[in-house]
């Protein structure tokens, strides 16, 4: 709210327009707000009820929350929902993110050169208070690798990252080398996205599920608290 009333006076603006451009286009009062997705999901657990030879064979084929497809037995057979019943399986819903990234996650670090080990130093050094650095390099020079030191580092004070690329075009690549370095700890904020996988993202961040947001100039309204910004 403060945010909002500060840059209502900068940009003599109304408050109204200036918490639209903060907040996703899904919290916006409006019909139709988009709705989290939720599967339906189904555990095993012990049961001692009598049971026949059929819902036996079909137990045995589910591991690990996966139905059985064998025989024509689909999630909504008859003997699911007669298993159901008995209270030998559980079935409730889960909520899921729209937006699916797959990337290899390779957590290995990157040795620095002595010009990339001062810089991170130098950062690292001021990481507790605002004073903005600027990191000269030409392409190909390992800049993205002194800030993804930085970041380690922020984030093991349990502190947060915004990392802000100039275009949207350049967001997959350097999305791809973040995932690849910190996994899931990733949210993706950009006009790029839907209005429902702009929300699931800005929820993975209100609920902290992530510790990094990467994206264009709207990714500085990121719902963080305890901050640190590249870009």
């Amino acid at each position: 709210i403060n945010l909002g009333e500060y840059i209502k006076e900068k940009t003599m603006s109304t408050l109204t327009s200036v918490y639209q451009t903060m907040l996703p286009n899904a919290l916006k009062a409006k019909e139709g707000r988009v709705i989290p997705i939720k599967k339906r999901v189904i555990l095993k657990i012990n049961g001692s009820l009598p049971i026949t030879l059929a819902q036996e064979k079909y137990l045995e084929n589910f591991v690990d929350g996966i139905l059985p497809k064998t025989d024509g037995m689909k999630i909504s057979s008859s003997i699911t929902n007669t298993l159901i019943k008995k209270n030998i399986l559980v079935e409730y819903e889960e909520e899921v993110y729209r937006l699916k990234e797959t990337v290899i996650f390779n957590d290995k670090v990157n040795e620095l050169n002595s010009e990339q080990k001062e810089a991170v130093k130098r950062v690292i050094e001021s990481k507790n208070i605002f004073n903005p650095f600027l990191l000269f390099g030409v392409t190909g020079s390992g800049k993205t690798e002194v800030y993804m030191h930085v970041i380690k580092s922020v984030i093991e004070d349990n502190k947060e990252v915004i990392v802000l690329v100039p275009e949207i075009s350049l967001t997959p690549q350097i999305i791809d080398k973040f995932k690849s370095r910190f996994g899931d700890n990733i949210a993706i904020l950009h006009s790029g996205l839907s209005d429902g996988e702009k929300y699931d993202e800005w929820r993975k961040i209100v609920r902290k599920e992530v510790k990094i947001v990467v994206g264009a100039r709207s990714a500085i309204f990121a719902p963080f608290t305890l901050i640190m910004a590249f870009a």
